[in-house]
């Protein structure tokens, strides 16, 4: 018989030492998916499968995820995104284990889709505003133009 390696060696006291809460685990999770709640597969034949992370917990809609991180004010101010940040300062949150910039979401709940090749820019020019009233639709040319007309960018070519 060969001689064992280390890793291996460290991998056998490791089973040994847990071997009875493997064992334990397996036992429960077989139990937990008789104990009559209806099994995954017993859902989606019945065409009501969970959503679920990948954590396992129920996932919330969009919606209420969004409407959460959201300081909404009155309609001509600017809604604050409560939620984690772009390091330019806009909103981002997760859809589908994507992030996406919030401001793209809040135009998206309150006029549909996005067509493909165009941005979500800001009238109010406040990257954390979600405020659907602030956001219209633009190239990326209509967004270069935005940003010079209002003094954030900087000139293109070598300076003079």
């Amino acid at each position: 018989m060969a001689e064992l390696t280390a890793r291996q060696r460290t991998q056998r006291k490791y089973l040994a030492a847990h071997r009875d809460h493997i064992n334990e685990g397996k036992r429960l999770g077989r139990a937990i998916a008789r104990d009559g709640r209806l099994t995954k597969e017993e859902l989606r034949a019945l065409g009501r499968a969970p959503v679920r992370s990948d954590f396992g917990r129920e996932q919330r809609p969009l919606a209420k995820r969004f409407w959460e991180k959201v300081a909404a004010g009155d309609p001509d101010e600017c809604w604050e995104w409560q939620g984690s940040r772009h390091p330019f300062g806009y909103g981002t949150i997760n859809v589908q284990r994507r992030p996406v910039t919030a401001h793209r979401i809040a135009y998206q709940f309150a006029h549909g889709d996005v067509p493909a090749g165009l941005y979500v820019l800001h009238h109010c020019d406040n990257p954390p505003c979600v405020n659907p009233a602030h956001l219209f639709l633009g190239t990326a040319k209509d967004n270069t133009e935005d940003m010079m007309a209002k003094g954030r960018g900087r000139p293109f070519g070598r300076p003079q």
